[in-house]
């Protein structure tokens, strides 16, 4: 599955005529996968912007979440990809606009990390670990859970702001590298044990 960056399918003489939404991870209560679909139709129905969202994933809500795309007349704008290998997903997440996590509780969010590495700008609800990796309005645009209209609107600021795209894909990268290095890593690991010894 081949995307196309919007930047390289320009209609003649004009913007971007596309814009790619992705969404990683298990279609289960919680991830807010439904939150998603309903800002993506707020987006097609309120702005003339064309935008497609990604699933990549697969679980016991898929079938739910591919009625309320039909439902919503979303079919041409919603794509479920199922179940893909890592090697696809990073292919994926490279060649997308937008990385989106709608999750209403999370543990520390690997795939948040994945678009970061990826270098491509995050939105995400600020819940769980989102924060011990990314920063508001410096690496992502985080909202609260569960507002649709808010998170519709925080992809149509940044799908129109290719500056802000920039900046928060390379801060988040930044940030996520300094984060989650292996020698960071391991360097933690010793300080624990080196404390673990001493008492």
């Amino acid at each position: 599955y081949n995307l196309l960056r919007p930047s390289e399918a320009l209609g003649e003489g004009g913007p971007p005529t596309t814009s790619t939404i992705t969404f990683v991870g298990r279609l289960i209560d919680g991830k807010g996968v439904d939150d998603l679909i309903r800002a993506i139709k707020l987006l097609a129905t309120n702005h003339p912007r064309q935008t497609h969202l990604v699933i990549i994933g697969s679980g016991p809500r898929e079938k739910s979440l591919k009625e309320l795309a039909r439902k919503l007349n979303l079919t041409e704008h919603v794509t479920f990809l199922g179940e893909r290998s890592f090697d696809e997903t990073i292919s994926i997440l490279k060649s997308t606009d937008v990385f989106v996590n709608p999750s209403h509780t999370e543990g520390l969010p690997t795939s948040v990390i994945e678009a970061a590495l990826c270098k491509v700008p995050i939105v995400a609800t600020n819940v769980g670990g989102t924060t011990e990796i990314v920063t508001d309005n410096v690496s992502a645009l985080l909202v609260p859970p569960k507002q649709p209209e808010l998170l519709a609107r925080k992809l149509e600021q940044l799908l129109s702001d290719r500056p802000l795209q920039e900046r928060l894909a390379a801060a988040a990268y930044q940030e996520v590298s300094q984060k989650f290095s292996w020698e960071k890593t391991t360097e933690k690991y010793r300080q624990l044990f080196d404390s673990i010894l001493k008492t």
